[in-house]
């Protein structure tokens, strides 16, 4: 690198750091190039003070039905329980609960190996 008999930088070695000095300054500024060109979105907001406007379907003249409180919606397919046969919380697990073996189970951990005591010197 630097030659310790006079002090002196072979031109070599100060090329080579005046480019990584520049490679370092390159990619910060590359970097913050690319943000402030990057095209700034914004989020519009949906006025809430007013209701929208209702509508007629096609072949009604006096708007959409009135929803009345406890009425059925249908669906398609019939919706399922998540736990066939049972409740979350219904008591403690079962076999049932358990996902099913497959395969053969690890082998038993081997038991703990202690070593001599550390001889104090």
């Amino acid at each position: 690198m630097s030659d310790d008999r006079n002090g002196h930088i072979s031109r070599r070695d100060w090329l080579t750091g005046s480019a990584l000095l520049l490679a370092g300054a390159a990619i910060p500024v590359a970097a913050v190039h690319q943000i402030v060109t990057a095209p700034v979105v914004m989020a519009q907001a949906v006025d809430t003070t007013k209701p929208p406007a209702a509508t007629a379907p096609v072949g009604k003249e006096d708007g959409p039905a009135e929803s009345t409180p406890g009425g059925t919606r249908p669906t398609t397919p019939a919706p399922e329980p998540a736990r066939p046969g049972g409740t979350v919380g219904s008591g403690p697990p079962t076999t049932q609960d358990r996902p099913p073996v497959t395969g053969n189970p690890l082998p038993p951990a081997p038991a703990e190996q202690r070593g001599e005591p550390i001889q104090p010197k």
